[in-house]
């Protein structure tokens, strides 16, 4: 058999979604071979892959062609219906190109802990993609969870408690030292435009002075899929509580700032401070929830945003993931 002839065989060959084991993410499109054009294949079959996604809520694309970084763009235009800007960001990351950032520059010996894409604003991003050009050496598994399972492993006396007290409220502070500058959150320091944007965005500015910005936004800890109607547990009430900081750094700021001056942090909607062991025993139905997977040079996951948390475990190594938002 001609190559040609053989490549466009392979090509036309069945690829079947590999449902996760019990309670496991992710959904798997494995390839089998890489000559298989990631791009061509999901405008051909995007409504087989978004019916999984709908169900699971994450799906890995191994073993294709994705055609680097160009190709992960020309994905991403295909999927995700309008990439969106890191306005309001925590992370450090690097703009890529067309909706492309690193996915995080977070140092490397840290977990980054379950969560979900700036569930914080009013219109978080709908999907998220990942692409990973290098794997760790060592490390470096993405968990992910799936928060509709989260919500049922939570207490629903804690849910009422947070209910009760309007939901779930952060605060943040910029430009004392720790944290984004104004302008690396919001795109902007101009004043006028600062205020305009925290307006329409439903959040409070306690105080602007200079390049110091002091800001309270509230929201609710249960959001509702907007295609599923499913209710899911959607918020960073556990990944900005003081509880999720190492104990040095709790005691450094403890030292310098009152609570509410954090660069972040969490509390219950109506100000008052979310007792530790309710974090806790959040943070303990995220483990329960977790699954990880290891990461392979040329993979590409796609997450509903709404329906699966994700994090970052500790690494070594020159690894190097993407993303893409909208």
């Amino acid at each position: 058999m001609k190559f040609n002839a053989w490549k466009e065989q392979q090509e036309k060959s069945e690829i079947v979604a590999q449902p996760p084991e019990e309670a496991g993410l992710p959904v798997i499109f494995d390839a089998n071979v890489r000559r298989t054009n990631l791009v061509n294949w999901v405008c051909e079959h995007k409504s087989k892959v978004k019916s999984e996604l709908r169900r699971y809520g994450a799906v890995l694309f191994r073993r294709f062609d994705v055609g680097a970084v160009e190709g992960f763009e020309d994905f991403v235009t295909e999927m995700v219906d309008q990439t969106g800007q890191y306005t309001e960001g925590a992370t450090p990351r690097s703009h890529v190109g067309k909706g492309v950032y690193t996915s995080t520059e977070f140092p490397q010996e840290q977990e980054i802990f379950l969560h979900n894409e700036l569930s914080y604003v009013l219109t978080p991003p709908a999907l998220l993609a990942f692409y990973c050009v290098t794997s760790a050496s060592k490390g470096g598994q993405t968990q992910l969870a799936d928060v509709r399972k989260v919500l049922s492993l939570i207490d629903p006396a804690v849910i009422e408690e947070f209910k009760h007290r309007g939901g779930w409220s952060l605060y943040r502070s910029f430009g004392f030292g720790m944290g984004p500058s104004i302008h690396k959150s919001f795109g902007t320091d101009d004043p006028a435009s600062l205020a305009a944007y925290c307006k329409q965005a439903n959040i409070e500015i306690l105080d602007h002075t200079g390049s110091t910005l002091k800001t309270r936004q509230c929201r609710p800890v249960v959001h509702q899929h907007p295609e599923t109607n499913e209710d899911v547990w959607f918020n960073h009430a556990v990944f900005w509580h003081p509880s999720s900081l190492p104990e040095e750094f709790q005691a450094t700021l403890a030292k310098s700032f009152k609570l509410t001056d954090f660069p972040f942090v969490t509390l219950y909607g109506d100000g008052t401070p979310i007792p530790d062991d309710v974090i806790g025993h959040i943070r303990d139905a995220y483990r329960q929830a977790e699954v990880m997977f290891d990461w392979k040079a040329g993979d590409v996951l796609l997450l509903d945003n709404k329906l699966v948390a994700h994090g970052r475990k500790p690494f070594s190594g020159d690894r190097r993931v993407l993303v893409a938002m909208g």
